[in-house]
């Protein structure tokens, strides 16, 4: 699924966000990918986490989650 709407529920009360893209593996299991074209950042990291555990409580299925820079060839892993 391209850019979902996903409603994240936190300390500073709910948040709308849009992953770029959320794929269903056939197992049933959810893969998160965020597309970024600035350096690596931790916030990048925090905020795909949020989204796979977003998905998780929504979903209970499994969830992972990518970072990819296409522009420096870097794909990570970060859930």
């Amino acid at each position: 699924y391209n850019e979902q709407s996903l409603a994240i529920h936190g300390r500073n009360g709910t948040e709308i966000r849009r992953p770029d893209r959320v794929v269903q593996r056939p197992d049933g299991s959810l893969v998160v990918v965020d597309y970024k074209f600035a350096a690596p950042e931790d916030r990048h990291v925090r905020q795909v986490r949020g989204y796979a555990g977003a998905l998780h409580v929504a979903t209970g299925r499994p969830v992972t989650g990518y970072l990819w820079y296409p522009l420096r060839h870097i794909i990570e892993q970060v859930v």
